[in-house]
């Protein structure tokens, strides 16, 4: 029997942007679907699939009328998630991605943290799930509940002492997510930057004691060994928050330079293990650490980030040997 839809606005709108997921979209959506707090409107964007997947969202738009469905052009993942927010009716928004699956009170506890707080974003865990069954559970859930300031938020997101920049872990109140403009040709890290924007709009954030989204990392999903361009990293994402974090507090912009300089060592190093690394990205790094080493941070900073750069001569030397005898 189709659920009949309320003509009130509902509390809750969970996005979903969908692109041949056809093998695991139904378990996905079927999960949002049975969620126990049931006062939302799941939206999904399906992208230009060419398999089964349009279909698929089709049919559960037929049977719950709490579904809607776009079709789309393939425009990529930044432009559908923006579509849904666009004619996103919920006080609050979520965000599930169709390969990914949800506990069935993941979402009750975390609007009930939201009230219970009057937070403007709630995180919770997350259980990291490989497609040969193993799991492995988040060290980012916390003992008890947690709320803290925007500022201490936004240090949290580099320092990952607390939680990730995922978007699906977390519920936002509908005025800090939207209207957030991400570059489209972003293809790595765009979570990063709407979380950030989103903290930037909070005065309170509460983390809460809890595993319930449930993130399945597919043999097939973008990783670091389809890294082809300099656009294509996290590091390039990151970048684009450049001139916006020199205007926050010192914590911050430190936390933000470690975690930069991490994520730009560790993408030139998967590129030299392939022999095709980004010139643009090596002058980068080069840049980064003679900023870091020479310029007015902590000793701490300066000793990591030696450790790393010669961590980096290192392994460029290594591979460089390895393909030399393989010659």
């Amino acid at each position: 029997m189709k659920k009949c839809k309320s003509l009130k606005r509902p509390i809750l709108t969970i996005t979903m942007p969908v692109y041949n997921v056809e093998r695991y979209l139904k378990r996905g959506i079927e999960s949002v679907l049975g969620q126990k707090f049931n006062d939302f409107e799941l939206i999904i964007v399906d992208d230009g699939s060419t398999d089964n997947s349009g279909n698929i969202c089709d049919y559960y738009a037929n049977l719950d009328d709490r579904v809607r469905v776009i079709h789309q052009d393939n425009q990529g993942l930044v432009a559908a998630r923006e579509v849904a927010l666009n004619i996103a009716n919920g006080e609050y928004i979520g965000f599930v991605d169709p390969d990914d699956w949800v506990e069935y009170d993941f979402f009750e506890k975390l609007i009930e943290g939201m009230k219970q707080t009057d937070a403007d974003v709630v995180i919770g865990g997350y259980v990291l799930e490989y497609e040969v069954n193993s799991k492995v559970k988040n060290r980012f859930n916390n003992s008890q509940m947690m709320v803290i300031s925007r500022d201490e938020g936004i240090e949290n997101l580099f320092t990952h002492k607390l939680y990730q920049w995922e978007l699906w872990d977390k519920i936002y109140r509908k005025e800090v997510i939207e209207n957030i403009s991400i570059n489209k040709k972003i293809k790595c890290g765009e979570d990063l930057l709407r979380v950030y924007h989103a903290f930037c709009k909070s005065n309170k954030i509460c983390v809460l004691p809890l595993y319930g989204y449930h993130y399945v990392q597919r043999c097939d999903s973008m990783t670091r060994s389809k890294i082809k361009n300099y656009e294509d990293t996290v590091f390039y994402a990151m970048s684009t928050l450049d001139e916006v974090i020199d205007r926050e507090n010192e914590v911050i912009k430190n936390a933000f330079k470690m975690r930069k300089n991490r994520f730009l060592l560790i993408e030139i190093i998967e590129m030299l293990k392939r022999g095709n690394v980004a010139d643009k990205l090596v002058k980068e790094l080069y840049k980064q650490y003679i900023e870091i080493i020479f310029g007015n941070y902590p000793i701490r900073f300066k000793l990591i980030s030696i450790l790393m750069f010669f961590m980096f001569k290192i392994k460029r030397g290594n591979v460089n040997e390895n393909i030399g005898s393989s010659l």
